[in-house]
């Protein structure tokens, strides 16, 4: 019986149709030193980490400088990963912490492009309407960066990234409770600076 080789599996699919389990193959072939195995998860996964690190920081130059310092770190430190089956939650710590370093660095600011969803109640009407004004795409933006860090990046995880709380917690280690707990307090906290007069 003829077997097919992850990478080649995935490279005859789109990035984001390839199975968990295909994933897993080829970060177990990677961990083992295999750079054609390792060159198909970084394109299976280059897309979602430019988004999420992009959602973090405004510059194109700081996204590009991070998302590069992430996949060096990920090469270098695979060998150390226990399970493959957890490579993503783990991918997204060091794409976080990687993003953090280059926002040490530099003047980041939260890129809001969409981000209306995040607040959408009746007071803020209909998510497409505030994300055609420019002035209320400014209001979220600005609200946004005003939530503690811990806040705005579970907002970003959840909205930009599509994470489920599940996912979140693998990769911020927190349980799933603690982060649907934190999402709700970080929803409602920028409900109220966008519907109080004057605080954004």
């Amino acid at each position: 019986m003829t077997t097919t080789s992850p990478v080649a599996s995935l490279d005859q699919e789109s990035p984001a149709a390839a199975s968990s389990e295909e994933l897993t193959a080829l970060v177990e072939a990677a961990r083992s030193g295999d750079r054609d195995a390792f060159a198909a998860l970084y394109r299976a996964r280059i897309a979602p980490v430019m988004r999420y690190v992009r959602g973090l920081l405004r510059s194109e130059d700081p996204v590009e400088d991070a998302v590069a310092d992430t996949f060096v770190e990920v090469w270098r430190d695979l060998p150390k990963l226990r399970r493959p089956a957890a490579f993503d939650g783990w991918l997204y710590r060091i794409a976080h912490r990687r993003a953090l370093a280059v926002a040490a660095k530099r003047s980041a600011t939260v890129d809001l492009e969409g981000v209306a969803e995040i607040a959408d109640d009746d007071a803020l009407g209909a998510p497409e309407a505030v994300a055609e004004r420019s002035e209320e795409r400014e209001r979220i933006r600005t609200a946004l960066l005003r939530l503690p860090d811990e806040q705005r990046e579970v907002l970003v995880l959840r909205h930009f990234q599509g994470l489920s709380h599940r996912e979140i917690g693998t990769a911020l280690g927190k349980s799933e409770e603690a982060v649907r707990a934190q999402h709700y307090r970080a929803a409602r906290e920028l409900r109220g600076l966008l519907t109080t007069p004057g605080a954004s």
